[in-house]
């Protein structure tokens, strides 16, 4: 499976978190599009890519998401997975937002709550184990929304921090 994030390409600038022990801070207009997206599916699952920028501080690395990316879906009520034959045009879209690091993906369990699926593990630590990366659960239909870290083999559930936009 390919690694999207890897320490030597993962360049952390350094900056204080604003809120001590939160490691993932989203956006609110790119939260707002991520649930957009997930109601926008029904009962198919959606999935996407979320980018920003990773930080260091004493007390470690923390990413900030400002933007999504997503592209053609195979997706049904229980599975999503990118079209393969649209993942150029994914790799294009990160490309065009120069500067911007892969923080994560997404995805909705719509009607069947918030939680890593056994498969949603196996992609998450496939692509990001150990990397400041996270996933994001959203279901549209129980209005939840839950983030899980990157430790590895074991993506625990983390806070995260809505950025108010102005």
């Amino acid at each position: 499976m390919p690694k999207f994030i890897e320490n030597n390409t993962c360049k952390a600038e350094p900056k204080k978190r604003s809120v001590k022990n939160a490691s993932l801070y989203i956006h609110e207009f790119a939260l707002n599009d991520m649930i957009h997206h997930a109601e926008s599916g029904g009962t198919d699952e959606i999935m996407g890519l979320m980018l920003g920028k990773v930080y260091q501080d004493d007390d470690g690395r923390y990413a900030v998401t400002d933007r999504i990316v997503t592209s053609k879906l195979i997706a049904d009520d229980k599975s999503v997975k990118f079209d393969e034959d649209d993942l150029t045009s994914l790799f294009e879209s990160i490309g065009d937002l120069g500067g911007s690091v892969v923080t994560g993906w997404y995805h909705s369990h719509p009607g069947f709550g918030c939680f890593l699926s056994e498969v949603d593990i196996r992609t998450h630590v496939g692509i990001f184990n150990g990397e400041c990366a996270f996933a994001l659960v959203i279901d549209p239909v129980r209005q939840e929304i839950k983030a899980f870290d990157s430790t590895p083999d074991d993506p625990q559930e983390t806070m995260f921090i809505i950025v108010e936009d102005d």
